[in-house]
């Protein structure tokens, strides 16, 4: 059985968090859709990385941050 997951990250910087994934654990950019999202994969590991203001709501209706 083979299981399949999507996972998006919030950064405050687009480039500094690309810059992290890549050079801390070796993923490489294999997209980039719109200016403000990265998709990344190392091996089977897929993710993606947007920019997001810090301080930023997750979701609409929602008081998380």
């Amino acid at each position: 059985m083979s299981v399949s997951y999507s996972v998006s990250i919030d950064v405050p910087r687009l480039e500094d968090g690309l810059r992290f994934y890549r050079d801390a654990l070796g993923m490489a950019e294999v997209a980039r859709p719109v200016p403000t999202y990265v998709l990344l994969k190392c091996g089977d590991s897929q993710i993606g990385l947007i920019e997001k203001s810090a301080g930023s709501k997750p979701a609409q209706g929602t008081d998380d941050v």
